[in-house]
């Protein structure tokens, strides 16, 4: 019997491959599944999930951040195009120290610009990076408390977002209550598309009308 070694190993590369894709899809769809639902108790489209940057602006709207998204979209932006001058530049410098000892001062020159311009997207890059996750803290901090649930919840949201997209939109004990954003838009909690669901409700009948019942 002739052993193909390497027909073998295409074989179970391919396999590997199939199923790295297989597990990617899952996890996308379940993310996707978790935060259409989480949207739709939110009183928001649930279809928003599958599309880019409106489904991020939909989460900053629900967690109250609505003002913020618009810094990061701006942020992203600069983050986007930092990462593209860095590679173009990065791949100037790598051919242009090739060319050095062949054309001499100007390749040398082209050389220095080159990494100048790397070092400086790198501060960028890095900059941005850190206040997009400083952003992230900030909205699971409110799309948590928008649902009634305690801060610590938020670190779900930070590490295992998947995993608490499913939880918050399958979790019939978890509604969503209103956040402070449309707290001082509509003093009630009970404008403008919020506070609807479940939650919003026994908010509403409960702690609302208790404050109307110290006033009289």
């Amino acid at each position: 019997m002739n052993f193909d070694s390497d027909a073998l190993y295409n074989m179970t590369a391919l396999m590997l491959n199939a199923m790295q894709s297989l597990i990617s899809l899952a996890i996308s769809a379940a993310s996707i599944v978790g935060m259409w639902l989480t949207f739709k108790k939110a009183n928001e489209p649930g279809w928003a999930a599958i599309i880019p940057f409106y489904n991020s602006y939909i989460l900053y709207k629900i967690a109250g951040k609505k003002k913020l998204f618009w810094w990061y979209l701006g942020i992203f932006i600069v983050y986007f195009i930092a990462l593209m001058v860095f590679v173009a530049a990065l791949v100037v410098a790598v051919v242009s120290m090739d060319g050095i000892n062949v054309r001499g001062a100007f390749s040398g020159s082209m050389f220095a610009g080159s990494i100048g311009i790397v070092i400086l997207t790198v501060f960028l890059i890095i900059g941005a990076w850190v206040t997009l996750m400083v952003f992230n803290v900030l909205v699971s901090l409110g799309l948590v408390k928008s649902f009634g649930q305690s801060g610590a919840m938020a670190l779900g949201f930070i590490f295992l977002p998947i995993v608490f997209w499913l939880i918050f939109g399958l979790s019939k004990n978890i509604q969503y209550v209103g956040n402070s954003e449309n707290r001082v838009n509509n003093n009630t909690w009970n404008g403008g598309g919020y506070g609807n669901g479940n939650g919003g409700n026994a908010y509403i009948e409960g702690n609302y009308s208790d404050n109307n019942s110290h006033l009289s």
